[in-house]
C-alpha cells in the first residue's frame, strides 16, 4: 500500500524554516519602523526650526508690533528676549503646533511640544521649548528647541534678529 503524505521531520524542517523567517522579518520591520520613526520627528523638528524662524523674520521684515501666526493666533515682535519673554512667546509656538494636530511619531499620547527646564518628560518624538542665553552669564534669552529620538538628542538655538547682538 502506496500513502501520500510528509514525514514529521519534512513538517518539522519547514516549520523551523518558516520560524527563521518570521524571526528575520520582525527584527528587520522593527529596524524599519524606528528608522521611519526618527525621520518623521526630525522632519517635524525641521519644519517647527523654519516656521518660527519665518515669523520671526517677518516682525523684522513688516515692522510691525503684532504678526499674526494662525486664525486664532499673533506673536508679539516687541517682545522683551527675557525668560518670561522667550516663555511667553515658546507658549504660543506650542499652541498653534498642537492645534495643527501635531502628533509625536513614536506613538506616545503626550503633547509632542511642551515647555520644560529639564529633560524629565523627554521621550522620543518630544521637541521641549525652553529658553536659554544667548552668552554665558548673559540675562538676554533666545528660544532652545530640543528634539529626542532614540538616536538623538540636541537643541536648536533660536533667535530673532537682534535679540543675541546678531
Amino acid at each position: 500500500m502506496k500513502t501520500k503524505g510528509f514525514t514529521l521531520i519534512e513538517l518539522l524542517v519547514v516549520a523551523a524554516i518558516i520560524g527563521v523567517l518570521a524571526a528575520v522579518g520582525v527584527f528587520g520591520y522593527n529596524g524599519y519602523m524606528k528608522s521611519a520613526h526618527r525621520t518623521a520627528t526630525l522632519t517635524q523638528h525641521k519644519t517647527a526650526i523654519k516656521f518660527i524662524k519665518s515669523y520671526l523674520a517677518k516682525c523684522d521684515l513688516d515692522r510691525t508690533t503684532t504678526v499674526k501666526i494662525s486664525s486664532s493666533k499673533s506673536i508679539n515682535c516687541n517682545i522683551q528676549n527675557s525668560a518670561s519673554g522667550i516663555n511667553s512667546l515658546n507658549n504660543i509656538f506650542i499652541r498653534h503646533f498642537l492645534d495643527e494636530g501635531w502628533k509625536n511619531p513614536y506613538g506616545d499620547t503626550s503633547p509632542v511640544v511642551y515647555t520644560g527646564r529639564n529633560s524629565s518628560q523627554d521621550r522620543d518624538g518630544r521637541m521641549r521649548f525652553d529658553e536659554t542665553e544667548c552668552s554665558s552669564g548673559s540675562s538676554k534669552k533666545q528660544i532652545a528647541l530640543w528634539v529626542k529620538t532614540h538616536k538623538e538628542y540636541y537643541p536648536t538655538l533660536i533667535a530673532k534678529r537682534g535679540w543675541c547682538g546678531n
